[in-house]
């Protein structure tokens, strides 16, 4: 073998390594560059079958990265590349290029019916179910999680078309052939429970409540002990079956059981973050100069509020929620246990520093006098709170989807006309207290890492500020210390002068 396919091939399978673990924070971005160098270099040596199996194999792990990155139409040419190169040879391909093929048919499928081009999305999935169906008995591992998939993916289309009956079908056959099965993958795993819960679902919007809480409370009592590290996916399973559960229980009249499977909806979700490298990040709060403030600095404390305070009157309306008065009860009782921390961060696209922001100072920042104050979130946060952390959505369509729980749509979605927020929020669960703020002791979780003080502040600020600085990192802190000014060459811009390092 050349030598330096044989190093691609190493590299290929360091590239996909934790590859679909869906870790929080995985780099697929980094992963992606790394599949098309590969795939680069393949294509220009002379074909062999071992070459061939890692040109397809980088094709549609490029198109998965694609995928995981909102780049669909990138990831439905990727795996329609390698439908290209596969079927023509279909009746002499052996397992690994096989399995290949019909995971990039599925995939392919399943974006074209985001697209809603489901001419194209029936023929695959029809493919797919004729050709593995037939042998269905002697599919190798991969091939059966491809046949479910599509299973799985055909019931959910029919139900997000209103064809409950067709979604039920479908649903039905996922469920009755892997039922018993005690060597699932992750991916039958999910397509297994998932359709439990969806079919619950069913049940609880056609007022059969019964039969709901039998498919769900076997997912609630079977899940966590089939598999002891639940993956990403199959967590948010649990934790939508305990919310459907608590949605069941309000409709039977039970508040108190639907309150606590509500919480229990919370804590599984959030167990995500606890070991999250999403927490390395940089979270930057714009806030005015206040004595409050600059007390919570040197005692190490923060403040949450209830979003029933927020400046937007669009953002986080549980109004909007009310629409079922069944649910009303339990869900306007447990948002009012819940408390929001929001933070700005670094964009990413444009390359601007949260701290640079103009219109966050001007919005936030007391029209430049106040300050910018960095924080560094620490794992130990979500091992000792129940809150969860995620990136704000903008949109400007209807923040509505019967399958999500509410504090995703409600309180991590906001209009377009904020995007500049680039907001990130720590959604805490506040079991016991119902009031409208609580301050937090974060010494050990939260650190203030770097405060910037506005281009505009006094001067009696600024001394001030350098003042509490310097009292905090003489009790064994590490906080820099940086005013922000205008930049003289460069309108509307800003930058930053070092005062304590």
């Amino acid at each position: 073998m050349d030598i330096s396919l044989t190093n691609y091939i190493d590299e290929y399978d360091s590239a996909t390594e934790n590859l679909r673990e869906q870790i929080i924070g995985f780099d697929y971005n980094e992963r992606l560059k790394r599949f098309s160098n590969i795939i680069e270099f393949v294509e220009t040596i002379e074909e062999n079958q071992e070459s061939n199996l890692v040109l397809y194999n980088s094709y549609y792990d490029r198109g998965y990265c694609n995928y995981f990155l909102g780049k669909s139409k990138e990831a439905l040419k990727d795996f329609e590349h390698v439908c290209k190169l596969l079927l023509p040879q279909l009746s002499t391909l052996t397992n690994k290029p096989r399995e290949i093929l019909y995971i990039c048919m599925g995939n392919a499928a399943s974006i074209y019916g985001d697209y809603k081009n489901y001419n194209k999305q029936s023929k695959y999935y029809n493919k797919i179910i004729k050709d593995l169906s037939a042998t269905n008995a002697s599919l190798t591992a991969k091939l059966k999680e491809v046949l479910y998939t599509c299973y799985y993916n055909y019931a959910l289309d029919y139900e997000q078309s209103d064809n409950n009956d067709k979604a039920t079908k479908y649903y039905r056959i996922v469920i009755d052939e892997l039922k018993g099965d005690t060597d699932l993958s992750d991916d039958l795993l999910h397509n297994y429970y998932s359709s439990l819960g969806n079919l619950a679902y069913l049940n609880y919007k056609g007022e059969n409540n019964a039969a709901a809480l039998v498919k769900l409370e076997e997912i609630i009592n079977h899940l966590p002990k089939i598999k002891k590290n639940l993956t990403v996916t199959l967590n948010k399973i649990l934790y939508n079956s305990f919310y459907l559960k608590a949605l069941v229980n309000s409709s039977m009249g039970n508040h108190g059981d639907a309150l606590e499977n509500m919480g229990k909806s919370f804590q599984i979700n959030s167990r995500n973050y606890s070991e999250s490298s999403i927490c390395e990040e940089k979270y930057y709060r714009f806030v005015p100069i206040s004595e409050r403030l600059l007390s919570q600095l040197l005692l190490e404390k923060i403040t949450i509020v209830n979003p029933s305070n927020f400046n937007d009157p669009f953002d986080c309306d549980i109004n909007d929620l009310l629409e079922d008065s069944e649910t009303e009860g339990v869900v306007l009782d447990f948002a009012k246990k819940l408390k929001i921390l929001s933070f700005a961060q670094d964009d990413e696209s444009s390359e601007l520093n949260a701290f640079k922001n103009i219109l966050m100072w001007s919005h936030y920042g007391d029209s430049h006098q106040g300050i910018c104050i960095e924080y560094k979130l620490n794992n130990s946060f979500f091992e000792n709170h129940l809150a969860i952390l995620e990136p704000v959505e903008y949109t400007d369509l209807p923040r509505h989807s019967e399958h999500s729980v509410f504090w995703k749509n409600y309180f991590l979605t906001k209009s377009n006309t904020w995007s500049y927020e680039n907001e990130t929020r720590i959604i805490y669960y506040d079991k016991i207290n119902e009031s409208h703020f609580k301050q937090i002791q974060f010494k050990n979780e939260i650190e203030v890492c770097h405060i910037y003080t506005g281009c505009n502040i006094s001067d009696d600020n600024a001394q001030l500020i350098e003042k509490v600085v310097l009292q905090a990192n003489s009790s064994g802190n590490s906080i820099r210390l940086s005013s922000i000014y205008k930049d003289v060459e460069h309108m509307f811009q800003l930058n930053e002068k070092t005062i304590i390092e």
